[in-house]
């Protein structure tokens, strides 16, 4: 009997072309992915492995990734993809993962999330797994809405820390640590489900020998490391949140120090 043949699409934006592949499953070509950062400072506490779907129907005004609303762009979240997260979350001064877009909570990228957030509850039990949604969770998450599929509490129950809801431009505010605008939430999904209520997320992140210097560029310099000798956010020692990237750092596992834009 041949082989049975599978198609999937891999696109860059709407350039799109049939391609073959014998060795990947249907359930493999429900979601593309925009980009992976690794060693990823900005979306979440400590270091961490960040994934960005493709494709989100809300489309909020000044979103800072809109190239990605494209449920066509990037490439497929195939078996070789996860495994290369999978291995990128060994290392002991890494974290956990985080998940953005696009909107993770598309129903097509649930489906396609969720098996791959089981294996790493699997291989990686004390990982903590953050989620990014322009939903709200009490009303579009736990309600009937457009979000709401067969796998959304499973994926729910699988995610540590949730931030919440759209980014709304008249209330950026750039002293909020991991989101953009005042009115999003981060939420402590394990505190969540045994309260019965929501819990916000408290930050209890510790700097130690820290040294900030401001220079005449307006570029922030700063000196710092964990009691932990792991890799150090350096974000926390001035409060501000992903809106600003890291462009120098010594060392990967144990910088020296991080210079920051303003």
């Amino acid at each position: 009997m041949p082989p049975k043949l599978v198609y999937y699409v891999r696109v860059w934006g709407r350039n799109a072309r049939p391609t073959q592949d014998m060795g990947m499953s249907p359930q493999e070509n429900t979601m593309n992915y925009a980009t992976i950062k690794y060693c990823d400072i900005a979306n979440g506490e400590g270091v961490r492995t960040s994934l960005f779907v493709s494709g989100c129907r809300r489309h909020c005004p000044e979103c800072f990734n809109a190239v990605a609303w494209d449920f066509g762009y990037g490439l497929p979240f195939d078996k070789a993809v996860r495994n290369e997260i999978l291995g990128s979350l060994a290392p002991d001064y890494i974290d956990g993962l985080s998940l953005l877009g696009g909107e993770p909570f598309e129903p097509e990228n649930q489906r396609a999330l969720v098996p791959f957030l089981h294996e790493v509850r699997v291989l990686y039990p004390h990982k903590t797994i953050w989620c990014y949604t322009g939903n709200v969770y009490e009303t579009e998450l736990l309600q009937p809405s457009h979000a709401r599929c067969e796998v959304t509490d499973e994926m729910l129950s699988l995610i540590d820390v949730l931030v919440d809801g759209e980014f709304i431009p008249a209330q950026h505010d750039i002293s909020l640590r991991f989101r953009g605008s005042g009115n999003q939430r981060i939420i402590d999904l394990n505190a969540t489900r045994a309260a019965g209520h929501t819990v916000l997320w408290q930050d209890d992140a510790a700097i130690y020998d820290q040294k900030i210097q401001i220079r005449g560029d307006r570029k922030v310099t700063v000196f710092s490391w964990s009691a932990s000798g792991n890799c150090i956010d350096c974000v926390h020692a001035l409060q501000i949140n992903r809106s600003f990237g890291c462009t120098e750092l010594m060392d990967d596992q144990f910088p020296a120090f991080g210079i920051y834009s303003i």
